[in-house]
């Protein structure tokens, strides 16, 4: 295939799980288009790997089709499937022999059993007789040489592991593993945006307490800005109290990003006694009694109106605390954020609270794209390592994601903070061979 001739254009259809994109292919052939036609997940790993340098060793156009060779299709499926657990690989050749020695592994190893629930994952199935069943029939299995296990074998694995090498496994990957920064948030301190969702369970599931006729978990999730990665998180019960997470994690100059739910006396004052930063989003009833008022600093789209930037103190407050308060309106919703960051401008506080949403993203994504709504297992300890499994797995596509990204600018990632925050928008992203 001569370069100066053809052009290769892929474009993503769908985001999220790398192994499920949904891409349309196009071949131009000296500027018209000679080939289009959309491709499932097997075509974008052949292309995946052309953007890091791999060669494909026959392709052809036939029929609307993509003719790939068999020997080159495995190979790009193991490279990249190998490229997404290397640091699960990397993990387990330190720590993998205790955990397995302590564990007394003989039919089912704790490296197997993550990469069989990895995969599972990645290719969105919503049970584990349907994953089994995959390691089975699945071709893309075989090839990845995953090792079929009984059902009996696998359902043990979930109680023979505990959460703490998963956890262990989690904390690995967050430390050894460089993402990308971006530079605008590093410049504000670090930044961890907070919050908790639900995730329905089966009413046989007691240990999961929310309603009496409504069973359910709660996820809380500390989301680092800086870094667009789950920091710290916990697995509670549904009616599990959200401000109990937060006051467990506060550290010294971290800066939290809550919203209403979070707010209380208490929270502010063991936010001050820890020395941490927030922005919380107040509710219209809380009172207060305006200090003084700031000059209102930055840029603010048309938008936006009924701003004010003012130094308060709370009626209610035995602490008698000053804070800052920002209210404004944008379209017909109307938002009152109270924070102790005296030194940024009015606008980046509002961007600040904006940006809190990236957290509702991630329930989104563990939600929908890696099917998080479907438990492989019922029990409390079960539970805690199927979202281990799918925090890890949501790291590990990130880091790939960011791998490629790389390698698909010549190894140099231009505007590296712009193409961070625009991971989870690249539907009409092109990229060009």
């Amino acid at each position: 295939m001569q370069h100066s001739y053809y052009s290769l254009f892929v474009r993503f259809l769908t985001v999220g799980n790398p192994l499920l994109l949904q891409t349309e292919i196009i071949f131009e052939f000296k500027g018209k288009i000679i080939f289009q036609k959309q491709c499932h997940w097997q075509y974008f790993i052949s292309f995946v790997s052309l953007l890091s340098g791999t060669k494909i060793v026959r392709g052809t156009i036939h029929q609307k089709s993509v003719i790939l060779s068999c020997q080159t299709k495995k190979i790009m499926q193991e490279k990249v499937f190998s490229e997404l657990i290397a640091p699960l690989t990397a993990f387990c050749a330190n720590a993998e022999t205790k955990i397995d020695e302590k564990c007394n592994s003989k039919a089912l190893f704790f490296e197997n059993f993550a990469q069989i629930l990895i995969f599972g994952i990645s290719i969105g199935v919503a049970s584990m007789r349907k994953l089994l069943k995959e390691l089975k029939t699945n071709p893309s299995a075989k090839e990845l040489e995953l090792p079929e296990v009984p059902y009996s074998t696998f359902r043990d694995g979930f109680s023979r592991f505990e959460h703490k090498f998963f956890n262990d496994l989690y904390q690995y990957i967050l430390k050894g593993v460089h993402f990308l920064e971006v530079p605008e948030f590093n410049n504000l301190g670090l930044l961890k945006a907070v919050d908790g969702s639900l995730f329905p369970v089966l009413r046989s599931m007691a240990w999961a307490e929310y309603k009496r006729k409504f069973k359910a978990l709660k996820l809380h999730l500390a989301f680092n800005l800086n870094t667009c990665c789950v920091n710290e998180f916990v697995i509670t019960k549904g009616n599990g109290s959200e401000r109990n997470f937060l006051i467990s994690i506060l550290e010294r100059g971290v800066t939290y990003i809550c919203d209403r739910g979070y707010f209380s006396f208490d929270v502010l004052k063991e936010m001050n006694k820890a020395g941490s930063l927030f922005v919380l989003r107040l509710k219209s009833s809380n009172k207060f009694n305006v200090e003084k008022s700031l000059n209102l600093t930055g840029d603010f789209p048309s938008c936006f109106s009924e701003i004010t930037d003012e130094l308060i103190r709370f009626s209610n407050d035995k602490q008698r605390v000053v804070y800052r308060i920002i209210r404004f309106r944008v379209l017909n919703s109307y938002f009152i954020l109270c924070t102790n960051r005296f030194d940024l401008t009015t606008i980046q506080l509002i961007m600040l609270y904006a940006y809190r949403w990236q957290i509702e993203l991630i329930f989104k994504f563990l939600k929908r794209p890696l099917k998080g709504l479907h438990l492989f297992a019922q029990t409390e300890v079960s539970v805690k390592v199927h979202f281990y499994m799918l925090l890890i797995t949501s790291l590990l596509q990130l880091r790939l994601k960011q791998h490629f990204l790389a390698h698909s600018n010549n190894n140099k990632v231009k505007n590296p903070s712009k193409q961070l925050l625009n991971l989870t928008n690249i539907n009409n992203t092109k990229y060009y061979l």
